[in-house]
């Protein structure tokens, strides 16, 4: 973030990241928890659809967190559903390619929602796991490159359309403001 951001402003850093995990950490400033979730959620959610059929439990394991993101399911529901998903993606772990990585992106999404401490981190992640699951499509190094940097970049706008608040844009505001 310091080379997007040499004098240290949030501004520029935002506007202007195209790392999701980033963008996520940086919420992790004024964002809730529920908030964070929500995007991690929004980022697994999209390689869904690169999941095997035998791995359907994830789609049931993102449901939950979601449910957790709209205060639907309680804590311990979340939780309980998130160490399952650890569970199933430890078991899957010959999986290669996109089907491994939709896993963890849903597994640490499920962790985003869970009780954790760093649930910032854990969202950070699923949104990288999103971004290789969606790159690992790819047939050629170079296509894979391409991909990972365009979902990146993909992710890291809606991580920044899902954590758009009143907060961040008045922290922003008050950073651009002179300062006595």
């Amino acid at each position: 973030m310091r080379k997007q951001s040499p004098a240290r402003e949030l501004g520029p850093v935002w506007r202007a990241s195209e790392n999701p995990s980033s963008l996520l950490l940086l919420g992790e400033l004024l964002c809730s928890r529920r908030l964070l979730a929500t995007a991690a959620c929004s980022c697994a959610r999209t390689v869904v659809e690169l999941l095997s059929t035998e791995n359907q439990d994830a789609l049931s394991a993102l449901e939950v967190a979601e449910g957790w993101t709209r205060g639907e399911v309680a804590d311990a529901v979340a939780t309980e559903s998130m160490e399952r998903t650890w569970d199933r993606r430890a078991a899957a772990e010959h999986a290669r390619g996109p089907i491994r990585a939709s896993a963890e992106a849903i597994a640490w999404a499920a962790q985003a929602a869970a009780v954790s401490a760093e649930y910032a981190n854990a969202a950070g992640k699923a949104a990288v796991h999103a971004a290789a699951a969606r790159a690992a499509t790819g047939r050629t190094a170079r296509e894979r490159t391409d991909l990972y940097a365009q979902s990146m970049r993909e992710l890291a706008d809606l991580v920044r359309k899902v954590l758009s608040c009143p907060s961040l844009d008045a922290l922003i505001e008050a950073a651009r403001a002179p300062r006595p």
